[in-house]
């Protein structure tokens, strides 16, 4: 199924670990970690298996559709993190130097 943008977002900020709209989706990897793709390239957010979420907000003056896409995926208990990753392991390490 594929949802609106906003949908994917508010999908991924519950916890869900599936989903796809037009430009972005969700996938879990087999270590429980779970990614937005942005346009099946730029790693936009990540979830630990704890829950803990990240947005990579460095992304965000890429293109107006892009920042739009970050926006809906912040929220209060997102740590943003300015940098543009581009793969789960870059964006994995990335959030493991914040900790």
């Amino acid at each position: 199924m594929t949802y609106s943008n906003n949908t994917l977002a508010r999908r991924f900020r519950n916890g869900e670990s599936t989903g796809q709209s037009a430009n972005m989706e969700i996938e879990e990897d087999s270590d429980g970690f779970s990614v937005v793709w942005g346009y099946e390239w730029a790693v936009y957010a990540l979830r630990t298996p704890n829950g803990k979420t990240y947005a990579f907000d460095g992304w965000s003056d890429y293109s107006k559709s892009t920042n739009l896409h970050i926006s809906l995926l912040n929220c209060r208990q997102t740590t943003a993190i300015n940098q543009r990753p581009e793969s789960i392991d870059e964006a994995r390490e990335l959030i493991s130097l914040t900790a």
